[in-house]
């Protein structure tokens, strides 16, 4: 045996002694303590690529982090805009403007309106009106819901009147109306109706309407509110004065025009 392998015998004698000495239960390997490493979660992988630097100018979901082109339109991926993210805006940069050849403007919520001219003829014109809103019974103003130049739409709500027969005659009206009692129901509606209560407003109670402990005055028309009494502790008797709409003259007129103009024109 030459000099080279006897070396090479006793290194390999010495590094089993070593493995031997330095292991548990006598050098044996116990595999159940063996731990294999396992493979990352889909959620850890993608943890890996979290806030990518690089992004699709045109396909914000094709990210990475490394300059390259995007495997759908094959444009160059850019750096993202930091701010842009925290905002919850659209990113879009300065090639993709230039390309495109684009302005960008804030974003402002307005109504959008577009001039008309067309040639027709008027098919009728309503007189302007003007009607005082009178209290037909005896109570106190407890809330003014309308101000003097607002414009309100007909049936809406002007005050609300405080009357002590009013309540008790409404809620005699709805259980005669549960309880199929129709001559009571029929009495007690006219007697509402003359107390001001308008054929909308039963018919809403009718509907499982929300009761109102107060007595609504109503808009008879759609109009503006000219002049409205401003004491909301006023005591009102029959007759009384409680507020004025005025409707302007309005005219219906039949325009002529293309189909695609048309189609702004209410």
């Amino acid at each position: 045996m030459t000099a080279l392998k006897q070396y090479l015998l006793i290194m390999f004698a010495s590094v089993l002694i070593l493995l031997t000495v330095g292991m548990p239960d006598g050098g044996r390997i116990n595999f159940n303590n063996v731990v294999l490493a396992a493979e990352p979660t889909a959620l850890e992988h993608a943890g890996l690529h979290t806030d990518p630097d690089y992004v699709c100018p045109m396909h914000p979901d094709i990210t990475d982090d490394k300059p390259g082109t995007c495997p759908v339109c094959g444009m160059n991926l850019e750096l993202r805009n930091p701010a842009a993210d925290k905002t919850g805006g659209v990113f879009v940069s300065a090639a993709m403007i230039n390309n495109l050849g684009v302005r960008l403007e804030p974003v402002e919520y307005g109504a959008v309106s577009e001039e008309v001219y067309a040639s027709g003829f008027v098919e009728k014109v309503s007189d302007a009106q003007q009607q005082d809103v009178l209290s037909k019974v005896s109570g106190r103003v407890q809330e003014i819901v309308v101000k003097t130049g607002q414009w309100v739409e007909q049936d809406e709500v002007l005050m609300l009147v405080d009357v002590a027969a009013y309540y008790p005659t409404l809620e005699r009206y709805l259980d005669a109306m549960e309880a199929a009692q129709l001559e009571q129901a029929l009495t007690l509606r006219k007697r509402l109706l003359a107390m001001g209560v308008s054929d909308e407003v039963l018919a809403g109670y009718d509907q499982d309407k929300p009761l109102s402990k107060y007595l609504e005055i109503i808009a008879p028309f759609s109009g503006e509110v000219s002049w409205v009494m401003a004491d909301t502790t006023s005591t009102v008797s029959t007759g009384s004065r409680l507020a004025q709409i005025t409707a302007p003259a309005l005219a219906e007129v039949d325009l002529r025009s293309y189909s695609r103009i048309a189609r702004g024109v209410k």
